[in-house]
């Protein structure tokens, strides 16, 4: 059986993978910013955001009403099944077993996910709410409930111009993380600021004016997708393109395996593939394979 990873672990190779030699402090750093990167998907994908009308702001409206659709269908599959299904035999099980049962799922996600709040919140619920005191009409009238209300949210939800798919938003995260902590990567930091435990928005903040026009649309787009003030235009754009002579191979290996395990920390084990999002932050057209060259110090 193949244990999984804990948050701890995959904050470890992602300092790795980025720096061999990585430091206490930097691979602290590191283990920072994927928690910040895990609230803000969190924000973004599972809450949304506030627009300045009051409005939820939904980032990945496709997934979302995909996702509602089969709540509303499997559902009301169940509701069906315990409806004209009557079982001759209660084939729930008695307390004495249920709370083993509960137990060892709570524990199973927590090891899974890491995510110790909600097993609280689940404990809680299951203290007040007795599952074995509902009977059969009682739950398939709940589930018929509960897929109407899916059903109908998904209906509501309608596409926004702002949506972005979860591939590309961790994409930009993980080109973040290898300009903020990939030395090959790394812009000469400024003598009043060492590199050294420095969060990647004050690295962007430092360079804002040295980084690529393209990067800074891009990374504007999404903090106003955030529901943050974009970053004003530099008043002296100080970005000078690459001469041939400057360019080198971009790690493209590296970036691909940090994004892949930024990904596994923040939403857990996943089949997403990254090369076409990554690609694409990069400004790469090709769906198959990532850029060649690496211009220092574009993004």
């Amino acid at each position: 059986m193949t244990t999984l990873a804990s948050k701890e672990e995959l904050a470890e190779w992602i300092a790795r993978e980025l720096d061999p030699n990585a430091t206490a402090a930097t691979k602290e750093c590191i283990r920072k910013q994927c928690e910040e990167c895990k609230e803000d998907f969190r924000v973004n994908f599972l809450t949304g955001t506030i627009d300045e009308n009051e409005r939820p702001v939904r980032i990945n409206v496709k997934n979302q009403r995909a996702q509602l659709k089969v709540i509303e269908t499997t559902f009301e599959a169940a509701a069906r099944a315990i409806t004209f299904e009557p079982q001759e035999i209660d084939w729930r099980p008695p307390p004495q077993l249920l709370i083993p049962i509960l137990v060892r799922f709570i524990k199973r996600f927590v090891e899974q996910t890491g995510d110790h709040a909600t097993a609280e919140k689940f404990k809680a619920a299951v203290g007040w709410f007795d599952l074995l005191s509902i009977n059969s009409t009682e739950l398939a009238a709940l589930l018929w409930a509960w897929s109407r209300l899916a059903g109908g949210k998904a209906q509501q939800l309608t596409p926004n111009a702002r949506s972005i798919p979860k591939q590309k938003f961790l994409a930009h995260w993980g080109l973040l993380f290898m300009y903020g902590f990939a030395p090959e990567l790394a812009l000469i930091p400024d003598p009043e600021q060492p590199l050294e435990g420095r969060t990647i928005t004050e690295y962007i903040v430092t360079h804002w004016s040295r980084l690529s026009p393209a990067f800074r649309t891009a990374h504007n787009q999404l903090l106003q997708v955030r529901g943050l003030r974009a970053i004003p235009a530099p008043e002296i754009d100080e970005f000078v393109a690459p001469t041939p002579a400057q360019k080198r191979e971009f790690p493209w290996g590296k970036y691909l395996t940090v994004t892949g395990l930024l990904a596994q920390y923040v939403v857990g084990p996943n089949a997403m593939k990254f090369e076409y999002a990554c690609g694409k932050a990069l400004g790469y057209k090709s769906r198959k394979r990532g850029p060649r060259l690496f211009e220092k110090p574009t993004l």
